[in-house]
């Protein structure tokens, strides 16, 4: 609560932004006490029961149910102990032969386990016959028995031409029968009804590829930590020209991607079978699919591409501000080495806890179990004859709270990371000129702070963000546009359509931001206090202040997509044209090449963040404890602000009088331990410079 200041604090209003060296300057950290302890409490739950799921997926999964297959039986070739020496899937002929050595049909209900694959068909292969069903009925009406007896018998059959694939299937070769490669017996088997194109064959495969192929994803992702620390480097030196390039860049890739996607609609005879061959689409599924995935990635692509181009061309000036803002938040970093540190051991703790919960994720789909299938034999509907893997209700619900829980766990780090910086930026700021290397272990101290006192705080935060991201980006963007003096015609007219529900959020959901981790660090208060209060403090500054609050978006934006984009190019290049990825014959083949370079992209993005992120947050932070500084001695600033961010606010001091009155004596308290120094903080400030008396908060 709020406790009226002496009376001699009336008469030093106006000396206290007039002194330049006052000692209610702003400066000093609250007391910390723990903040949002039952939001902890949750948290600290939720990851008990990830934990409980993961012992439980590590103790029945088994990896290997997503990389190799099974038979009808439900035996895992190559695993099994009576299939162990039999790794790879065989799907025997059904019906005739044809002429050229092709089977009609493949017995698709009925895959066996085989040592290698036939290259001809000289080779005896042991399939299973005809079923025997045999009814007996026994009894009088109305109390018949009915005895189903259903004969298997494995028989001899000459083989057909196959090839290995990926090291798990026999699949037909199609250019040694002389048939197309996407022919009825491809088709049959790659389709959604097929075995190798259900939902959980898909899934699995994906997820088989990501595995055989996480030592090339590791080198992708130091790619990206390199790529971050260059783009860091050139941000510092030459800011202007390396965004605008990049978002040129991505433009271009976008519009030229969604029109080669999109050709496929208007192209006829030859180019079309010519677009078809290099649309690498057609060759991992059938034309139909194809067709219209191609579709729906080339509008996508276009949509994307135009919008950003109208972005970027109505933005100039936002775009012009954000660089001023970068400026100002690589002089910070830049003087503090420590900080340069921070991205890199971020990208380490999210490519280690990345691998644990995607580890995790795998193996909880490998806990699927083997379930009886039912199939209709001479009018009986028999179960037992052919098995596969299904999930149970309580699984699906176990993998849906992993992956909620992960996403959470994922935020909170981001969180930490936000907080973490934000407090040594504090520290940095209000380090008098000249600062030198700044404050001695910010990093461990901000951690410290933020694990101890305030983890219940960081995890509200990173839920109620994750929560809300789609509302702040959209209207929160449209809601700048709202006014007189939105200079953006378009994004005008939407918002002016739209106010009703921007009025909504910005009553109701705007505050709750990442701002509020900035008044965390000043105050030690829990997340809604903290949201309103600094959502409070930046629309009571108004002005510049708040304009450059978040101007370092469209900078951030450009590194993360850049970098990201690279990064998964590069390693659908070399899953792509790489024998040990490529070749289907291949032990470490990787089928859905597209899903392992996007899952890589993203990892490379969330990266990337790290050191974007840095440039942004800390630009944020240095604007907020400016305007922090200022409101509380307004003279000060020149003590601890560094000329970029001066001239940038364009800051005046206050010209002294002839005559000033005494300094105000004695502090508010000093507090030993190394994470509490002392609180000075003014009253509830006033616009003015000139308001209210003192008064002191305790949190």
């Amino acid at each position: 609560m709020a406790n009226q200041a002496p009376p001699e604090a009336f008469a030093v209003q106006e000396d206290r932004h007039i002194d330049e060296n006052h000692p209610y300057d702003g400066s000093g950290l609250a007391p910390r006490t723990c903040t949002d302890l039952p939001c902890m409490v949750v948290f600290l739950m939720c990851m008990l029961g990830m934990v409980c799921m993961t012992v439980y997926a590590y103790r029945e999964g088994d990896h290997r149910r997503l990389t190799h297959g099974y038979n009808y039986r439900g035996e895992l070739c190559g695993v099994d102990k009576k299939v162990r020496d039999k790794p790879l899937v065989y799907w025997c002929a059904s019906g005739r032969m044809l002429e050229s050595g092709a089977p009609a049909a493949l017995d698709l209900d009925f895959p066996a386990c085989v040592e290698k694959c036939p290259h001809d068909d000289t080779v005896n292969m042991a399939c299973l016959g005809v079923e025997q069903v045999k009814v007996q009925e026994s009894g009088e009406e109305p109390f018949i028995t009915r005895r189903t007896v259903v004969t298997q018998s494995n028989v001899m059959q000459n083989s057909y031409p196959c090839k290995e694939f990926g090291g798990l299937y026999c699949l037909p070769h199609m250019s040694a029968l002389g048939l197309p490669k996407d022919g009825a017996l491809m088709r049959s088997l790659t389709e959604s009804s097929g075995p190798l194109g259900t939902p959980w064959a898909r899934l699995t495969a994906a997820a088989g590829g990501l595995y055989r192929s996480r030592f090339l994803v590791a080198w992708c992702l130091v790619v990206a930590v390199a790529l971050g620390y260059g783009y860091l480097f050139l941000l510092r030196t030459y800011a202007e020209p390396l965004v605008k390039a990049m978002l040129l860049t991505l433009v271009i890739f976008l519009l030229v991607t969604g029109v080669f996607f999109l050709a496929g609609s208007v192209l006829r005879g030859g180019a079309l079978e010519g677009w078809e061959a290099r649309n690498c689409l057609f060759r991992e599924m059938d034309q139909a699919a194809a067709r219209g995935i191609s579709v729906a990635v080339g509008i996508l692509s276009f949509v994307l591409g135009l919008a950003l181009l109208i972005c970027a061309c109505a933005a100039q000036e936002q775009i012009l501000t954000a660089l001023d803002c970068v400026e100002a938040a690589c002089e910070c970093i830049f003087s503090m080495p420590s900080l340069l540190v921070q991205p890199l051991l971020e990208g380490i703790w999210r490519i280690c806890m990345a691998a644990v919960l995607i580890s995790g994720f795998t193996s909880l789909l490998s806990t699927a179990t083997m379930k009886a299938n039912y199939l209709d034999i001479k009018g009986e509907r028999v179960g037992g004859l052919t098995w596969s893997l299904s999930f149970s209700d309580e699984q699906r619900a176990m993998v849906a709270y992993f992956v909620l829980g992960g996403i959470w766990l994922l935020e909170l780090s981001g969180a930490l990371s936000q907080f973490v910086l934000s407090y040594s930026v504090v520290l940095w700021y209000y380090t008098p000129k000249p600062k030198g290397l700044g404050p001695n272990s910010p990093l461990i101290r901000g951690f410290v702070v933020g694990v101890i006192f305030h983890l219940g705080t960081l995890a509200l935060g990173a839920l109620l963000t994750c929560l809300l991201r789609p509302a702040h980006v959209l209207f929160g963007s449209l809601a700048q546009q709202v006014g007189p003096e939105s200079k953006n015609p378009l994004c005008g007219a939407i918002a002016k359509c739209l106010s009703c529900c921007i009025e909504r959020y910005q009553k109701y959901l705007q505050h709750l931001s990442g701002h509020a981790y900035i008044d965390v660090c000043i105050s030690s208060a829990s997340f809604c206090t903290a949201a309103q209060n600094s959502a409070d403090f930046l629309a009571h500054e108004g002005g510049k202040v708040s304009a450059l609050s978040g101007a370092c978006f469209v900078a951030c934006l450009a590194g993360v997509l850049g970098i990201g984009a690279v990064v998964g190019l590069l390693c659908y290049y070399c899953l792509a044209f790489s024998w040990q990825w490529a070749a289907d014959d291949s032990p470490h083949y990787v089928a859905n090449v597209h899903f392992v370079a996007l899952a890589t992209a993203s990892l490379a993005a969330s990266i990337a963040a790290c050191f974007t992120l840095l440039v942004n947050h800390a630009a944020d932070t240095l604007i907020y404890v400016f305007a922090w500084n200022k409101r509380h001695a307004h003279n000060t600033v020149q003590k601890y602000a560094p000329d970029s961010l001066a001239d940038m606010t364009e800051y005046r001091p206050i010209s002294k009088p002839g005559s000033t009155t005494g300094k105000q004596s004695g502090v508010l308290g000093a507090f030993g331990s190394m994470f509490q120094s002392k609180w000075k903080k003014s009253s509830e400030e006033e616009e003015h410079v000139v308001g209210p008396p003192e008064r002191t908060l305790s949190t």
